[in-house]
């Protein structure tokens, strides 16, 4: 489908009037983006499993001009299952966000570290007084996940907290789970939005999902974030699966483009930006391309 936004109408009446105006400027060909991959899943694998990582967030300004074209792609969250699943890559203007770590798992023996991504997920804590220490995020993109206590009781046994864009995940301490680390924030659309928040530890007590979508305790991350998914905890059996929020794209350009976007692509926009004349379109899901106009 192809959405058209720029605008002759003040250009012409300027040349009409006999005023002479540039209609481009080497800065009207600088398209702002955001781009956030899938957030890591919790893994329901053993009692105390760590939060998932928050998805990679990238955010920066790439040159287009009529006819240059590009790919977005949005990456789904981990699902949770019995060994979790980090996120998927998202893209968009050139660029890849790498999906969130998922979480550590609480089985005892093995590995219950959690898993590097674009933020790293939260390390497990095992019955038998095990723990894992958090993955490790990706340089420009996230932050590391948390560690698990290494308690072998049921009250003071808990894992730590996903990794996010703005905060590395927090360590469990004492039958308190680590929480999410916090998102990052952006002013694409004229007003602040965070993204990108890390999954929540689990334990005796609940922990807090990280601010951009972060699952709080036995809870999914949520959608179009990147979230994190917020880690279970059970003191008896495996816990239930929590997922990690599926990715996004925002794209920003002046009034004087267009973007012509490929069936592949489910996306709302473009509207005006606060307080400015340019405007934006965000990607929820799907792959295709997309070309400047």
């Amino acid at each position: 489908m192809t959405i058209q936004r720029i605008s002759n109408s003040g250009f012409e009446g300027l040349k009409s009037k006999g005023i002479r105006a540039s209609r481009r400027t080497d800065l009207d060909n600088e398209f702002d983006y955001v781009v956030v991959a899938g957030g890591g899943s919790s893994t329901a694998d053993g009692q105390a499993g760590g939060g998932g990582g928050a998805g990679g967030m990238l955010t920066g300004t790439q040159t287009y001009s009529v006819g240059d074209s590009f790919t977005v792609t949005i990456g789904g969250g981990g699902s949770g299952n019995g060994t979790g699943n980090n996120g998927s890559s998202s893209s968009g203007a050139g660029v890849t966000a790498t999906g969130g770590g998922k979480g550590g798992h609480g089985k005892n023996g093995g590995a219950n570290n959690g898993s590097t991504g674009g933020s790293g997920g939260g390390g497990g804590n095992t019955n038998d007084g095990g723990y894992g220490n958090g993955g490790a995020g990706t340089s420009g993109q996230g932050n590391g996940g948390g560690r698990g206590s290494g308690a072998n009781d049921n009250a003071n046994r808990a894992s730590g907290g996903g990794g996010g864009k703005g905060g590395s995940g927090g360590n469990a301490s004492g039958g308190s789970p680590g929480n999410g680390g916090n998102g990052g924030s952006t002013n694409i659309t004229g007003s602040s939005v965070t993204l990108a928040g890390g999954g929540a530890g689990d334990g005796a007590s609940g922990g807090s999902g990280g601010s951009g979508g972060g699952g709080n305790s036995h809870n999914n991350g949520t959608v179009n974030t990147g979230g994190g998914a917020g880690a279970n905890y059970s003191f008896t059996s495996n816990p239930s699966d929590t997922s990690g929020g599926s990715g996004v794209v925002y794209i920003r350009h002046t009034e004087y483009f267009g973007l012509s976007i490929g069936a592949g692509l489910v996306y709302s926009g473009p509207t005006r930006v606060t307080g400015s004349t340019d405007w934006v379109t965000i990607f929820t899901s799907g792959t295709d391309t997309v070309t400047v106009q």
